[in-house]
């Protein structure tokens, strides 16, 4: 029977421990944020090659970043927390994108 992403997520939890999976997300989220600043710096500088090679950079690093969200969505719990405070944040940008488009 294959698994589940959740469940090889499950089992990544487990086998390495919840704070090794925190600061493992942590490493993650700085990954991208270096991959990020050299995106940026190569669209500003016009330079095609280091950006097609960046924004592979930041599609790796985004799919780590989500992997990793998502165990610690396992670690923490509190699924309906999660989604509550995402619909919350998603209708708030939702308002604000709404007033600028009215000015």
């Amino acid at each position: 029977m294959a698994k589940t992403d959740y469940q090889v997520l499950q089992k990544a939890v487990r086998t390495y421990g919840p704070d090794e999976q925190m600061r493992m997300a942590q490493e993650e989220c700085a990954e991208l944020i270096v991959a990020l600043s050299k995106y940026h710096r190569a669209v500003e500088r016009h330079d095609v090659r280091r950006m097609n090679a960046s924004a592979e950079s930041v599609i790796e690093e985004v799919t780590d970043v989500e992997i990793m969200c998502k165990q610690l969505h396992i670690i923490i719990g509190k699924e309906s927390a999660f989604n509550t405070a995402k619909d919350f944040k998603i209708k708030r940008l939702d308002d604000r994108l709404n007033k600028i488009r009215k000015k």
